[in-house]
């Protein structure tokens, strides 16, 4: 019955315009006659309290209704202010929240960066270091061969002129020193290289850049920490770059500088032994023209004591001949007189003359005969001599003077 009622009343429009001024009862409504059907109770069994009753539910209904949907109204107001606010709220804090990683990004990736660049001109700096050890240690070979050629011709010295003198010193000096320098360029060198791919490993973890980095697999500390981590690796690396440039400047400078010295000082010793060469040469050939001045004065002297001694001959051949004859004289007449006595004298005297001066033609010929052998050993003295002078001025101390020594300054420092 009731859902006849209430559709009744959604049909007629139960609401607040179909009703009259005067009372609850709608004014000049003409309801339609309907059928009767058999066997059906008939549409007038309701009562006018029941209608009443009904439209005035309705009413009541309404309005509840109208009264919740305006409660509704104003809940959905107050979730919309609600929600736009906590909107807003909530885009402010992101807001805030972005900006700060934004400047925290920017700081970090400004910081990168920055290291980077570092990183890049520690790495050209690291690179010319390491362009002028290895042109070091490839122009120190040429003087080291030029050192061991030099110890190879001064071998080819003769006599006593092949000493270890000052000079075999000083090249034995300077090999060693530029084996020395070239062995520690090469330790030198792989430090280098290690330091380089240091750097190119740091360089290369720092190149995708801190926004690439994946941030789902860490939380802002981690991130910050790992960012630091990167950071602190490549200034370690520059640290120790910086290092081994250090070990390559000393490195570099010590070697040039104590190759210097030993070449030097090795051209001072060949300068000087070259210079006490040619004074034992100017000696030897001043004694030797003495010599040669005395050996022809000794010919000469022997040449006139053989003459002398040819002198003696005809004065001894006359005595003999006096004494033979004046032993053939007759009987008594064979006596010693004054005569006889002067002529054995005479004859002993020149035997005596001849004696001394064969004995003084003899020591002649010996001192002469020593004279032409110390005259020879003198000869040879003076080919060694030229010989030293010849390698040590001219081939050594030459090729080392004509060597660009100062070209492995220009070329490497």
């Amino acid at each position: 019955m009731s859902a006849l009622f209430h559709h009744t009343s959604d049909v007629t429009g139960g609401c607040q315009c179909c009703r009259s001024a005067g009372g609850g009862r709608p004014a000049n409504l003409d309801f339609p006659s309907l059928p009767l059907v058999a066997g059906t109770a008939p549409l007038s069994q309701y009562t006018v309290a029941d209608w009443h009753q009904t439209n005035h539910d309705n009413l009541t209904t309404c309005d509840r209704r109208r009264a919740a949907g305006a409660q509704a109204r104003c809940a959905a107001q107050r979730a919309i202010r609600d929600a736009d606010r906590a909107a807003a709220q909530a885009q402010r804090e992101s807001t805030q929240r972005l900006a700060e990683r934004a400047g925290a990004v920017g700081r970090w990736r400004h910081e990168v960066l920055h290291e980077l660049e570092l990183n890049s001109q520690e790495t050209e700096r690291l690179e010319e270091a390491r362009r002028r050890a290895e042109c070091l240690h490839n122009e120190l070979a040429a003087p080291l061969r030029l050192a061991e050629d030099n110890r190879r011709a001064r071998q080819l010295r003769t006599g006593p002129d092949l000493v270890h003198d000052p000079v075999e010193a000083g090249l034995e000096r300077e090999a060693g020193v530029l084996v020395a320098m070239r062995e520690r360029l090469c330790r030198t060198l792989d430090h280098v290289s290690g330091s380089l791919q240091e750097l190119r490993e740091t360089r290369t973890a720092l190149y995708p850049g801190i926004e690439r980095w994946d941030r789902t697999q860490s939380n802002p500390d981690s991130w910050e920490e790992h960012t630091r981590r990167l950071v602190q690796q490549s200034q370690t690396a520059r640290a120790n770059s910086a290092a081994v440039r250090a070990e390559v400047e000393s490195v570099t400078h010590g070697a040039v500088s104590e190759h210097w010295q030993a070449w030097t000082s090795t051209n001072q010793a060949l300068a000087a032994r070259a210079q006490q060469t040619q004074e034992a040469r100017n000696r030897i050939q001043q004694e030797l023209s003495r010599l040669t001045q005395e050996i022809a004065e000794q010919e000469r002297h022997r040449a006139a004591l053989r003459r002398a001694l040819a002198a003696q001959t005809p004065h001894l051949r006359v005595a003999h001949t006096r004494l033979e004859r004046r032993t053939h004289r007759p009987g008594l007449e064979l006596c010693r007189d004054p005569a006889m006595d002067r002529l054995q004298g005479e004859v002993r005297e020149i035997g005596d003359s001849v004696h001394v001066l064969q004995r003084q033609l003899s020591e002649l010929e010996t001192a002469l005969a020593g004279l032409l052998q110390q005259k020879a050993k003198m000869e040879d003295e003076l080919r060694v001599k030229a010989n030293s002078l010849l390698i040590d001025r001219d081939q050594v101390l030459g090729s080392r003077r004509a060597f660009p020594v100062t070209s492995i300054v220009t070329k490497c420092l």
